[in-house]
């Protein structure tokens, strides 16, 4: 993963049904996501840099406002800007593919392997879901394995949110499987 060099913002969404949720921005948009691990969080300003200019702030509010209102179901397609910049290239088109798989929808890391033009590659896909940094914004929690199981998760909770996310999207999850939705 390539490292930050360039003014970073930190946001937060205090009360999700995932626990607290931690954002990064840069000027060229969301880089991170956390949530689960961290308590008390406060909405904050910049991290470094100098003074968060308004496009900015508007970004952070406009994270915060679609990720609550994915939360309550009223929302189905983030309009996020993502940056990509730290990504590699494989990363980037595995994560872009999944960005691409409809809300209530779920694909298999072979099918998103074949979607990007690497059939062979269904073991990098799943390891680019794997470093996702940005789970939720970016679905990959509507990766499965082809016989519907689900396998891994990186966000906090493991596969118990991954369920709970595909759940939340109408899917009916029994144990570690999709079966219908």
């Amino acid at each position: 993963m390539k490292r930050i060099t360039q003014t970073t913002w930190t946001g937060s969404l205090n009360e999700s049904p995932l626990g607290p949720m931690i954002f990064t921005i840069t000027r060229g948009g969301l880089t991170h996501v956390q949530f689960g691990i961290l308590t008390g969080l406060e909405p904050s300003g910049h991290t470094q840099g100098g003074a968060l200019p308004v496009p900015q702030s508007d970004l952070l509010a406009e994270i915060r406002q679609q990720l609550a209102a994915y939360f309550s179901g009223e929302l189905q397609v983030f309009d996020i800007p993502v940056d990509w910049g730290m990504l590699s290239a494989f990363q980037q088109r595995a994560l872009k593919a999944a960005q691409e798989i409809p809300y209530g929808q779920v694909k298999s890391y072979a099918r998103l392997a074949n979607d990007i033009g690497q059939p062979d590659a269904t073991r990098a896909v799943g390891g680019a879901m794997a470093r996702n940094p940005m789970p939720v914004i970016i679905p990959c929690h509507r990766v499965v394995a082809a016989d519907g199981h689900l396998t891994g998760y990186s966000g906090s909770g493991g596969l118990a949110t991954k369920a709970w996310l595909l759940r939340l999207e109408g899917h009916v999850v029994t144990g570690e499987r999709v079966i219908s939705g």
